[in-house]
């Protein structure tokens, strides 16, 4: 399962896999490499970790109980974010990791799908910082 501690920034800030990690997939047989949908379960795991701040025990089936429950969503922000986040962007977000983490990998959305999911809550938020800018 992917974890944050092996997502490396570059000094140019961007995201790479750790060569610990990847040498391990390569030791792996084709017939045990992972699938897509296991990349998108673990794209979300890493998604809940990054919204969270909390590792990933249990965390999959508590962003559930919150999204599918009705329990709460404020209560799975990272406390570091001190409330500073948009409710309805956190919200959206976590309602992707919650797609991506479903159990049945029939049910998963595609990495295109996520993508488009992410941008449509990036324009939403880009919307509404502009109309706020207004008042």
């Amino acid at each position: 399962m992917s974890q944050l501690a092996n997502i490396l920034l570059t000094e140019k800030l961007e995201p790479k896999i750790s060569d610990r990690i990847l040498s391990s997939y390569k030791l792996k047989k084709p017939e045990r490499m992972e699938t897509t949908a296991n990349d998108v379960f673990n794209f979300g795991v890493v998604l809940l970790q990054l919204l969270t701040g909390r590792k990933p025990e249990s965390l999959v089936e508590e962003a559930r109980n919150a999204i599918m429950k009705g329990g709460s969503i404020s209560a799975m922000a990272d406390p570091c974010l001190n409330g500073a986040y948009i409710v309805t962007e956190f919200q959206n977000v976590l309602s992707i990791a919650v797609q991506c983490t479903t159990p049945n990998e029939q049910e998963r959305p595609n990495m295109e799908e996520v993508l488009q999911k992410l941008e449509e809550t990036q324009i939403l938020s880009l919307n509404f910082k502009s109309n706020c800018k207004n008042f």
